[in-house]
């Protein structure tokens, strides 16, 4: 395995990994930053609005306390007036309000 490379076949392996170099360092950090975007909004959503968050909003409309076509009015009135027995039921409905 003691192959001599000629200076004509060096000089073709050095483009060929400058070419590669010049796809993947821009392609590198795109990538990542598009990783860290996704993480980023998945987090984002998931805190958000846990799968919690529309359990309670089905069981508020389910009550009456909103309508299925609420308002975003509608929405911080109801948290805004919430009543202290209320409170400790729906704490993913209206803790994100302040």
């Amino acid at each position: 395995m003691n192959n001599a490379w000629t200076e004509e076949q060096t000089k073709k392996s050095v483009r060929r990994q400058k070419k590669a170099l010049l796809i993947a360092i821009p392609s590198i950090p795109i990538i990542l930053l598009a990783v860290m975007a996704a993480f980023a909004y998945i987090l984002h959503h998931w805190f958000m609005y846990p799968p919690e968050y529309y359990l309670e909003i089905e069981q508020l409309i389910e009550r009456g306390y909103l309508r299925t076509d609420y308002t975003h009015i509608e929405y911080l009135d109801f948290c805004h007036n919430i009543e202290p027995t209320l409170g400790d039921a729906y704490t993913y409905v209206c803790v994100w309000i302040d």
